[in-house]
């Protein structure tokens, strides 16, 4: 009896299992290969080397708020204090020192004193700066977002910025919508830039150096609950999309609209998550989320005309087997698809 059982099993398992396959060679080769980079920035920048004759000026941000944070647009609004401490009235930092990446909206709160023999300065600046935000991780994505302040009149030989990294820090009371506040650095930095800027009395790359302070706010992602929730629903489309499988393949309308509806659902889900990215050729893990769901959607609708074939040839024991082989190996492998995606993310 096990024997004459085997015959009508077996081009079921094998269906099965070429459907499997398909939709793990489609995404093999539909899988980026590599990450893409970045052009290399023209400037070059360099961890500050000390210069005994150089006027040292102590520099140090509190960040107040985060405004408006935009990776659609590739900027953040940040309301910040700086302040500088340093030695000799004949020069002034608060005049002399420039956002780097962004432009200052509004300054207020202006204050100078004299401590010992030190002077001092500071400012409350409101400055929105460009970010280039690294997307291939979205939505498990963390960052860093940096306030770069750099001296515009003077060479590092003659001014150099000394980090107050034990005042600079970013208030409590700070929240980013989406993310939570990680820990803040503060650093100066030498900028370098090989270029004569066109000036025919100096030689042609020529470099001049500037002394820039450099403080960053580290963004991280909540955990997964974000992903759920961008996903919810596409996780939900390709749920549906193999509950047709359960249906019987006569039914042609419920059978395929189930999972011609599902692509159409994920399609959509796709749209909507692009329009919280900005214009990139990197390929996301929101991307790999997306192709992973129309692939195995697609894979099902592949196993209904099978099915359906085996209802023509009136082997029906083998239509239901081939079903409830395929409803189940594909949750398993879908589940595993989305858990190896978020890991290697």
């Amino acid at each position: 009896m096990t024997d004459l059982l085997k015959p009508r099993r077996l081009p079921a398992v094998r269906i099965g299992l070429f459907l499997l396959l398909a939709v793990v060679g489609a995404l093999a080769a539909l899988w980026p290969k590599g990450a893409v980079q970045a052009a290399p920035a023209p400037e070059v920048v360099t961890a500050a080397a000390d210069n005994p004759k150089a006027r040292k000026v102590v520099v140090g941000i509190y960040v107040n708020q985060v405004k408006k944070l935009s990776m659609v647009d590739n900027e953040f609004t940040v309301d910040f204090w700086i302040w500088f401490r340093w030695k000799g009235e004949d020069y002034d930092p608060l005049k002399s020192f420039e956002v780097i990446g962004g432009s200052v909206d509004s300054t207020t709160g202006e204050q100078r004193k004299n401590i010992g023999d030190e002077l001092y300065a500071s400012v409350r600046i409101t400055a929105t700066i460009k970010k280039f935000f690294d997307v291939r991780k979205f939505p498990l994505d963390d960052h860093e977002i940096t306030i770069e302040v750099e001296e515009t009149q003077n060479e590092d030989h003659l001014v150099q910025f000394v980090a107050d990294a034990t005042n600079s820090m970013a208030d409590p009371a700070v929240e980013v919508p989406g993310w939570s506040i990680g820990d803040s650095s503060a650093q100066a930095l030498t900028h370098s830039y090989k270029t004569n800027y066109g000036d025919t009395s100096l030689p042609s790359g020529n470099e001049s150096r500037y002394t820039r302070f450099v403080f960053g706010l580290k963004l991280v992602r909540p955990g997964l609950s974000y992903l759920f929730k961008l996903f919810w629903s596409i996780y939900l489309a390709v749920v549906i999309g193999f509950l047709a499988l359960l249906i019987k393949p006569t039914d042609l309308d419920p059978r395929f609209g189930l999972g011609v509806g599902a692509i159409f659902a994920a399609a959509a889900s796709s749209f909507v998550v692009s329009a919280a990215l900005p214009p990139t050729s990197v390929f996301t893990l929101s991307d790999k989320v997306n192709m992973i769901a129309v692939g195995f959607i697609f894979v099902s609708l592949m196993e209904s005309i099978f099915s359906l074939r085996f209802i023509y040839k009136e082997k029906q024991a083998a239509s239901v087997k081939l079903d409830r082989i395929c409803f189940w190996g594909l949750m398993a492998a879908y589940a595993l698809a989305n858990y190896i995606a978020v890991a290697s993310a």
